[in-house]
């Protein structure tokens, strides 16, 4: 009887996840007009086949920089912004992926005590649950759509 209820309460979290996700959200209005070059890194932590083609995230979202006019660096020269696109995640049971994405987006700066720091522009994170088959899909969709949002923000902290 413990191991089912146990069960219930894992498939009811699930269902709240789902229904709604939560995020945090971080769009610096003083840091973000200062982004250049831009380096994309994927930090993939996805376990039990629920990432199968993982690369495709970071592509994607180069892409996405690319087409907004936004420089992006493979090997940086200097100290570019850096876009941290980091996917953790496994599979709950047979057909569920549960996990978590974050966009960060800092640059590598000596602070005023002459010790090195990141300045964050930008931070982006969410949860997700769903099935499977369908994880995959589900991040690339979430994940160009806040690379857009934050290619669109980088764009008009420069107008201002």
């Amino acid at each position: 009887m413990k191991k089912k209820m146990r069960k219930l309460v894992r498939i009811a979290v699930l269902i709240l996840i789902a229904a709604h996700p939560a995020s945090a959200d971080y769009l610096s209005k003083d840091q973000l007009p200062k982004v250049g070059a831009i380096r994309v890194v994927l930090e993939d932590n996805v376990k039990d086949g629920c990432l199968p083609q993982p690369d495709l995230l970071k592509v994607e979202a180069e892409l996405i920089l690319r087409r907004s006019g936004i420089k992006v660096v493979e090997k940086p020269k200097g100290r570019p912004h850096t876009l941290v696109i980091e996917v953790n995640g496994f599979a709950d049971s047979k057909y569920t992926c549960v996990g978590s994405y974050l966009l960060a987006l800092g640059r590598l700066e000596s602070l005023a005590d002459k010790t090195p720091g990141i300045i964050i522009s930008a931070l982006l994170s969410y949860i997700a649950a769903t099935h499977k088959n369908r994880f995959q899909q589900y991040l690339r969709e979430n994940i160009n759509q806040l690379t857009t949002t934050l290619s669109n923000e980088i764009l008009k902290g420069r107008q201002r």
